[in-house]
This record gives structure tokens, sequence and C-alpha cells, in this order.
């Protein structure tokens, strides 16, 4: 949630669609009550201790985002700040405290003048610096830069999808695998399987996620997937092969859709939070793949968004 300042009053909530205008919230009706309390506890810390938010027009002011994970009832909150370190936070512990008892407090710096939200690294103030969270038998923990899919029942829903998508693979690589959840149980399926990931603290989690879980055939490579996938496939050729693809919003970058192409993998499951970059994707590799299947999902319940599993299988030449 962007935190900015309007009639000298803070503003904390999300985006006013097809826009870039904060809505106050006090209300949230896509989370429970923890939410309500932690935008409540940022907003009375800030004008009590009188600490700033961010105005990007001139750079100035610490506040820029609130970001909050309810993991397993642990409540994670990173303060993402235009600066060395937020001031009084003593204060907004005690905030948080007067309605959260399971929680821990994180700040990101973020200094530049970048539409990104969370800065390079995380510091822990108060709490655990990993929250633990067990889902489809796997016990794991997760750091504020990890991802993790908001959705814990439709998550579930979707990996029992990709699992049976994915059978029969000899190796099985998840090119944006994050923390290594699905990397782990999609490994159930496989001889051998691989996570690609971009950001270190995710594969950190990821190792630690496989060592805690007793899992020996799964690699965890820290890198661009565009990069790292080519060589990998090649390497792998007289296998059975399926890649997994998660991405951001935006979509695949145009370089993995080559690797792919190049690499031509026996089958594609793609999940997507974006369909209209889902299309976009399938058009460009659909001269070598037939589409499979397409199941949505209402990962995001009272809003226009879904989640989508799309399974592709190399055609075969005649």
């Amino acid at each position: 949630m962007p935190i900015s300042e309007r009639n000298g009053r803070l503003i904390v909530g999300f985006y006013e669609k097809d826009s870039h205008s904060p809505v106050n919230m006090t209300r949230c009706l896509l989370h429970g009550e923890w939410a309500d309390a932690v935008i409540k506890a940022v907003r009375d810390y800030a004008e009590f201790c009188g600490v700033s938010a961010y105005d990007e027009r001139t750079g100035k002011g610490i506040l820029r985002h609130l970001v909050a994970r309810n993991i397993d009832g642990h409540i994670a909150v990173t303060v993402v700040i235009n600066a060395q370190n937020l001031p009084k936070y003593s204060e907004l512990v005690r905030f948080i405290e007067y309605s959260i008892k399971d929680f821990s407090l994180h700040i990101s710096v973020n200094t530049k003048n970048t539409n990104v939200i969370l800065g390079d690294t995380i510091r822990t103030l108060y709490g655990d610096p990993r929250a633990v969270y067990t889902a489809e038998g796997i016990r794991a923990s997760v750091s504020p830069l990890s991802f993790l899919q908001v959705n814990d029942e439709v998550r579930s829903m979707i990996y029992r999808e990709v699992s049976g998508l994915t059978k029969g693979a000899e190796i099985i690589i998840d090119a944006y695998s994050g923390s290594g959840l699905m990397t782990a149980l999609l490994s159930r399926n496989a001889v051998k399987a691989y996570g690609i990931e971009l950001v270190s603290d995710a594969v950190s989690d990821a190792e630690r996620l496989m060592k805690d879980n007793g899992i020996s055939n799964v690699e965890n490579l820290c890198g661009d997937a565009a990069k790292l996938l080519p060589p990998l496939i090649k390497n792998l050729a007289d296998k059975k092969i399926t890649v997994v693809l998660d991405p951001p919003r935006k979509g695949c970058e145009i370089a993995v859709i080559d690797a792919l192409k190049l690499a031509l993998p026996e089958k594609i499951v793609y999940i997507s939070c974006n369909p209209a970059t889902l299309a976009r994707d399938i058009s460009l590799l659909k001269e070598r793949y037939t589409i499979v299947s397409v199941t949505p999902y209402d990962m995001f319940p009272n809003t226009k968004h879904i989640e989508t599993v799309a399974c592709l299988k190399l055609k075969i030449e005649s």
C-alpha cells in the first residue's frame, strides 16, 4: 500500500483505479481485521511521532509503502522508507501491539526515484526475520523479500493442478521459483527438479526449505531464467522435460520466450496472474506448442483479477 499525504493528513491505502492517486483505507474488504489494525497502527504512529510520508515529486519524506503478510496467523509488517532508519520505531511496535500479538516488523530502504516498491535489502527491527508456515505437507520459511501467493486455499488448488500436469516428467524446471515451495512439491513427480530465481534471498529460503524437508533431488539456481534456461535444457536434451512458468504480472521477458523456443521442452505449464500477458506469451509459442488446457482461478475474490493455469505441449513434427 502506498503512503502519501493529502491536506496535511497521512494517506495509507491502494491506488484508485487507473490512477496514481491513493485512496485512504480504514476497512479493507479483501483481508481480515488484521489488515485494518496494521493500517491504523502505521497511521497513528506517523501522526504521533511526526514522521512524514514520501513525496515522489520532491523526493523528500520518509514513509513510502506498507507491505504486510498474514502467514499462518503471523503478521509480517514491512515499512519501505526513504531513509536509512525508521525514527522511533519502538513506538510503531507499541501501536501494532495494541491489536496484534504475533507479528514482526521490518524495514526496506528504498531511496531511489523509482516505482519499484521494495529496496534491495530487508532489516528486521522486531520479531523473527523469517515467518514459518506449512503448505501441502511442506514446512517452509519466508523472508519479506520472498514471493508468496496471498490466497492459501486457491494456491493449494493451483499447486494440485500443476502437480497433476507435471506427472511423468523426468526433469521439472521451475523457472520463477521464488522461495521454493512449488519446486519442492513438483520434485515429488520427477527424478530431478530445478528452481531458477533471480532474488538471492528467495534462493536462500528455497535452500533452507529443501534441507528442512529432507528433499535431495532439487537444485536451486540463482539468476535470470532467460540466461539459465537454454544451457540447462541443452545439457538435459535426452530427458523428458517440463518447464513451469510463474512470472509477475508483466509476463515473461522476451528472452525467456526465446529461450523456450530454442530449447523446446516437451511441456510448458504457465501460471499467470494477468490474462493479457498470458495470451501474448502463448501466441509467441503457438507455432511449436498446442494448448492442452486453460483453467482460471479466483485468486483475488471481489476483484476483476484472476489467476490462470495453462498447459502447452510440444507439437510432434510430421
